[in-house]
């Protein structure tokens, strides 16, 4: 153990050397994963709240809720909002650029937006029957201003992100889960109906619209060039579809399980599935620190520093991964004891399983965005196809017939055939064998 400890020291140590950490990326870095872990803390926080005041049905109500409304805001976004991020980064210095990009993809957002928004409501108010209880589809009405506030917002947050003033954006995320943890507090402690707690969502996204439009009004204007439109339409169809089932890919379990289990069962299983998120605090630091080193590399064709690189990184991962998992299963356990009700006492196992599915899951399938980063999108999307489409079909599959044992069937299997996906993509398109990279780290561990 004391060896493995070393390991995950010597992770630190070579993170934060000089070519990944210094200058303004250093602080970047620091408020972006102070902001990241601010929002896995309060998700968690919700659910704790959620479960101690009411139960774990209560939690599996708010889990299908969030998830539909986390898809819908996907939709409704349209894709605009890495178009956003993509030119802002490329026209920082032209402010009449800036000023015209950013008023068309907010004009073009309130379009989609208010469309995904009136047809969720028609859906709701007539065929309700398509969700998992009319519980769900009650709801979601409370959800549905937020679907318009927080697309505009998510742009203004990419626009932000593009000019690198990252501070900013890390304080606008960091507020909004902390504003609705505070507020979800006092609707359980003033007593209040349980459907107030999805209004939050709603007045928090309108304080930090005000906020935006404040602090961006000087971007503001009458849009001068109108090919915009264009622009951010055609790079949205294009990224759209990636981004939806990106959605559905990470909440696809949460959803199934509303279809087939009890609110009580899927409260139990969204609650397993947020706390053992905590592997990919590791893997996306990995990926910011990588990406753009690997973009830069890729560009020379330099196969042999990416390989290189990418040894190195599992070789220092790879033993750490089994501290991270035992503490975190231990974390759980006393959590559970301590803070959530009766019927998370007899979860450790499930917990158990689904920890480590997702633990190999992240571990192994961080260079993933290599794919996207090289320029390969269509490529990309087709990875993203076939990995939600295992997973929807396993899903579907094991929830069905076996229930909660099903969901830990699904745990296990379905990390092995994303890895599979990831290598497979990765080698034939970019040329870059990483189960070999994994099997040289291995031995050079030894």
């Amino acid at each position: 153990m004391l060896l493995y400890m070393k390991k995950i020291l010597s992770i630190f140590k070579s993170l934060l050397t000089k070519s990944f950490f210094q200058g303004k990326f250093a602080k970047d870095m620091i408020w972006s994963i102070s902001a990241t872990v601010i929002v896995g803390l309060s998700s968690l926080l919700i659910q704790t709240l959620i479960g101690a005041y009411y139960n774990a049905a209560a939690i599996g109500l708010y889990a299908l809720i969030f998830a539909y409304y986390i898809f819908l805001t996907a939709l409704a976004n349209f894709g605009i909002e890495v178009s956003i991020l993509k030119h802002v980064a490329e026209f920082s210095s032209d402010k009449e650029k800036l000023c015209s990009l950013y008023t068309s993809a907010q004009m073009l957002t309130i379009a989609t937006s208010l469309i995904v928004v009136l047809l969720t409501y028609f859906t709701i108010v007539s065929y309700s029957i398509v969700f998992s209880s009319q519980d769900v589809a009650n709801g979601l009405l409370y959800f549905l201003p937020a679907i318009v506030f927080f697309s505009l917002n998510k742009n203004s947050n990419n626009f932000d992100c593009g000019l690198r003033r990252i501070k900013l954006y890390s304080i606008v995320r960091a507020f909004r889960w902390s504003a609705i943890v505070s507020m979800v507090f006092c609707i359980l402690f003033f007593d209040y109906e349980y459907n107030y707690i999805f209004m939050t969502f709603s007045l928090v996204e309108l304080l930090i619209l005000f906020y935006f439009i404040v602090s961006h009004w000087k971007y503001i204007i009458k849009v001068k060039d109108y090919s915009w439109f264009k622009v951010h339409f055609k790079y949205g169809y294009t990224t759209v579809l990636g981004s939806i089932i990106g959605v559905l890919t990470s909440h696809l379990l949460i959803l199934i399980s509303g279809y087939y289990l009890s609110k009580s069962e899927t409260g139990i299983i969204s609650f397993i599935v947020t706390f053992s998120i905590v592997f990919s605090l590791i893997t996306s630091s990995i990926q910011i620190n990588y990406n753009p080193i690997f973009a830069k590399e890729w560009a020379r064709r330099n196969l042999d520093k990416i390989n290189e690189d990418v040894r190195k990184i599992f070789k220092i991962i790879l033993p750490a991964s089994l501290p991270v998992l035992i503490g975190v299963i231990a974390l759980y356990y006393c959590y559970t004891i301590f803070f959530m009700p009766i019927e998370f006492k007899a979860t450790l196992g499930l917990f158990v399983v689904v920890a480590i599915g997702t633990g190999i899951n992240l571990i192994f399938s961080w260079p993933a965005p290599m794919v996207i980063m090289s320029g390969k999108v269509y490529e990309n999307l087709v990875r993203n196809g076939l990995i939600f489409t295992a997973n929807i079909l396993l899903s579907f599959t094991f929830i069905k017939f076996f229930g909660l044992n099903g969901v830990a069937f699904v745990s296990l299997l379905f990390p092995l055939v994303s890895i599979y996906i990831n290598f497979y993509i990765i080698k034939k398109y970019l040329g870059i064998s990483i189960l070999n990279i994994i099997i040289k780290s291995l031995k050079s561990n030894l």
